[in-house]
């Protein structure tokens, strides 16, 4: 608890710190150049109802009524830029009695102009890129959150410092550096590999696009923790015509295997389990490849499918192992090996999935509904998560939406392992 408490002081004090160094900048500048300031101010209301799968480990709840205060301030002036996106949360789910409460500083970023083409920005804050819908594998430092697709996700950033270069419209150069401990990371993304230690993470990153900017290239180097991997990513988009476009999103990463199935001898019987590869002395490392290619039709709709490899994650026969084996009550590390399964160190669990979305705007309901169908496919085990999405603009204020999911395969599989179906139903009003 001490630690806890003295982990939230460093947090404050260091929030603080940022403040208090803007106040100092803002009232230095505004004596000397004006500046503009921009803010808004949205109030999201949602309500979710769940059939769950009976898990005595997860315990995961049948409702949850959630309320999102977003908050974004714009401070613009002739050569920096101030953004501050703070989020209060409260949230009452059927496993508690009484209202949980969060302050989430989603971004802090400050951007500065160095001089002509060249930008500095620190702080708290994301850098994505690609053409890839579902995930983008060139990008190591930002990892993939399955309810990314809900109107409810917000991405939290990473304490950043972000170096930009851009010589012309068509070639720029990006270098980002990763400096803040997962101590410090206010979100979900924590324990992508459990019990790992941190270091520092860099990535730099160049792109090019034609001269219409309807094509571009880019590659990214990088190398992260917790094992100080490096991987080359690469990510472009080809248009055939104004309709029909081929992209990827990818890498090929020389990383360490940092949890394998494995056993363990307990009171004299052999225990399938996850073996520890970066506490166990066992450094070895290996090519793995990640690969997103994708084809999107843009017409009165717009229609994705994707195709996903993850080869660090579990092959088909691996997959039946971990259901037969590794989650059974009779296995004395079954909460151990499910907490190792989803905190790997991998996106995904399985190795192999095809995306499809498709998306129409504007049709419905005084032809101002928008309507949006996501479609994740297994292809180790054959299951699926489905998503219908609908928004309507009730006024230039509100927005009310609809979200229904639905898990299809067997019980415990990789996507029908914790829910059967989730819908979720709420409003956004800006003021």
């Amino acid at each position: 608890m001490l630690k806890n408490f003295q982990l939230k002081n460093i947090r404050v004090q260091k929030i603080a710190m940022m403040f208090s160094v803007f106040l100092l900048m803002s009232s230095i500048s505004f004596m000397a150049f004006p500046f503009s300031h921009d803010y808004q101010f949205d109030h999201v209301f949602s309500q979710k109802l769940t059939q769950n799968i009976p898990n005595p480990l997860l315990k995961n709840p049948t409702s949850e009524t959630e309320s999102q205060f977003r908050f974004q301030s714009k401070l613009n002036h002739s050569f920096w830029r101030w953004i501050l996106r703070p989020f209060f949360l409260s949230n009452l789910d059927s496993n508690d009695e009484v209202m949980r409460n969060k302050l989430d500083i989603k971004v802090a970023k400050l951007q500065i102009d160095l001089w002509e083409n060249h930008f500095i920005s620190l702080g708290k804050f994301n850098s994505q890129w690609g053409p890839a819908e579902f995930m983008s594998w060139s990008n190591p430092l930002f990892h993939f959150d399955p309810q990314s697709k809900s109107f409810l996700y917000e991405e939290s950033g990473l304490h950043l410092i972000q170096y930009d270069f851009l010589p012309s419209s068509q070639f720029s150069t990006q270098f980002l550096y990763k400096y803040a401990p997962k101590s410090l990371e206010n979100n979900d993304r924590d324990d992508f590999v459990l019990n790992a230690e941190f270091t520092q993470d860099w990535l730099l990153k160049f792109e090019y696009y034609s001269e219409d900017q309807s094509q571009f290239l880019g590659t990214t180097f990088s190398q992260t923790s917790p094992m100080n991997d490096w991987h080359l990513g690469y990510y472009g988009k080809y248009s055939i015509n104004q309709i029909f476009s081929l992209y990827t999103d990818s890498r090929v990463s020389y990383m360490h295997d940092y949890y394998t199935l494995g056993e363990v001898s307990l009171l004299g019987t052999n225990v399938k389990t996850f073996e520890n590869g970066f506490s166990n002395g066992e450094f070895d490392r290996y090519y793995r490849h990640f690969i997103n290619v994708g084809l999107r039709i843009e017409d009165e709709y717009d229609y994705r499918i994707e195709y996903i490899y993850n080869q660090y994650g579990l092959n088909r026969n691996e997959l039946k192992i971990a259901r037969s084996d590794l989650m059974t009550p009779q296995n004395p590390l079954r909460a151990y090996n499910t907490a190792i399964l989803g905190n790997r160190g991998s996106e995904f669990i399985g190795q192999s999935y095809l995306y499809h979305s498709y998306r129409i705007n504007n049709k419905g309901f005084k032809d101002k509904m928008n309507f949006y169908i996501r479609h994740t496919f297994s292809l180790q085990d054959y299951t699926s998560n489905v998503q219908w999405s609908t928004e309507y603009p009730y006024s230039d204020q509100a927005v009310l939406f609809s979200e229904l999911q639905t898990f299809l395969g067997p019980r415990f599989s990789e996507f029908n392992g914790t829910g059967r179906i989730q819908w979720t139903i709420g409003s956004i009003y800006n003021f």
